[in-house]
């Protein structure tokens, strides 16, 4: 092969590269926020978080799943943004939190909503399988 041809492959495969990027392996991907399997994970987040729901006695809940995102990382890696509020389901009741049942509770004001950021890491293989490795909120 001519340094010409040579030179021209390499031109074409660096336009075809150019307009359609290649994934990145490994990368975390965006997952629709109507997936279920995702909004469960979400809730799981939010009763499990330690907070401010301790001060007022309710699980928070959430109001909107902003963006979520999924990452194979040693198991898998989900990440949330959502805006949470406080839900009707009190810490301690004998129902557990329940994404079903815990809603937002009418009484919530405007300036309790909150955006949040959260990381759970799923590895079945051990026990517990889940955790939340990132909980913050502004």
């Amino acid at each position: 092969m001519n340094k010409v041809t040579f030179v021209a492959i390499c031109l074409l495969v660096g336009v075809a590269s150019a307009l359609k990027p290649l994934p990145l392996l490994g990368a975390a991907k965006e997952v629709p926020v109507e997936d279920q399997i995702s909004k469960a994970i979400a809730h799981y987040a939010v009763s499990s978080h330690p907070g401010p729901t301790i001060r007022d006695g309710f699980f928070d809940t959430i109001e909107e799943l902003l963006a979520t995102k999924r990452q194979l990382a040693g198991g898998e890696l989900y990440t949330f943004e959502m805006k949470v509020k406080p839900s009707t389901c009190a810490i301690g009741d004998p129902i557990e939190y329940d994404s079903e049942k815990c809603k937002v509770s009418p009484n919530a004001q405007v300036s309790e909503s909150k955006t949040c950021t959260a990381s759970v890491h799923i590895r079945v293989w051990m026990k517990p399988s889940n955790s939340v490795t990132n909980w913050s909120c502004v």
